[in-house]
């Protein structure tokens, strides 16, 4: 049994439109995981204990965003991703005591 032309011309704008979606979908998801690899290195490494948003977990973990203490404590903050730190340390007018694990993993080019 023969389809109708109009039927068969039909199904193929479908099938033409389905395959465009597709590759537009794939092309937006491929462009947003190569498009920032610090984020993304930042969601695996940092989010967890600092915040997606990097505003700290309540009062437990330091911010990141707006830090006055990493403004300038900027030569040091290569290090302590790497090796951790210790120290109690003052963010914002704030004390935190709670040490920080060391990335001892992570590349240098991550950092």
């Amino acid at each position: 049994m023969k389809e109708k032309p109009k039927e068969s011309k039909k199904k193929t704008i479908i099938i033409a439109f389905a395959i465009l979606l597709a590759f537009y979908l794939i092309s937006k998801l491929i462009s947003s995981i190569s498009s920032n690899p610090a984020q993304i290195s930042y969601e695996k490494r940092c989010a967890d204990c600092h915040g997606k948003d990097g505003k700290g977990v309540k009062e437990m973990l330091p911010p990141l965003a707006d830090s006055d203490w990493l403004v300038k404590n900027q030569d040091k903050i290569a290090c302590i991703i790497k090796h951790g730190i210790k120290d109690k340390i003052i963010v914002n007018g704030k004390t935190y005591d709670i040490e920080m694990l060391g990335q001892d993993n992570i590349q240098d080019i991550e950092i």
